[in-house]
């Protein structure tokens, strides 16, 4: 039987995983995007749903930063509080309780960041298809 320890961790291996796939998805989105522009008479330019899905992803991916930026500040915060309070504390043997709701504000940037990305990919499909359809890919 797994202990509570075991069972945060695994979540927490999911989601580490689940953010490096999705900034691997943002990269490959971004590329492909690259590779759709359209060659024009002075370089070449992207269609304006192009130019929408890349903002998709650069917003999935400044999410999936703020993402680690306000968990890392916001138990930076929780361990200075423990610390103040208890300062003959021992790291590696007490254990202590995060405050309730902590991890609300990441949980929310995670939805949100895979919501980018969702987005941007169901842009970029229906680009794609539609250029097959049409027969303008380049």
């Amino acid at each position: 039987m797994p202990t509570l320890n075991s069972i945060w961790q695994k979540h927490a291996t999911y989601t580490r995983n689940a953010s490096e796939i999705v900034r691997g998805l943002c990269w490959s989105g971004i590329a492909l995007i690259w590779l759709l522009r359209e060659s024009q008479v002075n370089g070449s330019g992207l269609h304006v749903v192009l130019r929408v899905t890349a903002l998709f992803f650069m917003a999935a991916l400044l999410v999936d930063l703020s993402q680690y930026l306000v968990g890392a500040k916001r138990v930076r915060i929780v361990a200075e509080d423990i610390q103040e309070k208890n300062p003959a504390v021992n790291p590696d043997v007490d254990q202590f309780e995060y405050p309730d709701g902590h991890d609300a504000p990441m949980n929310r940037l995670f939805k949100l960041k895979v919501g980018f990305v969702l987005c941007g990919y169901v842009l970029l499909v229906s680009n794609l298809v539609l250029r097959v359809v049409e027969g303008t890919l380049p």
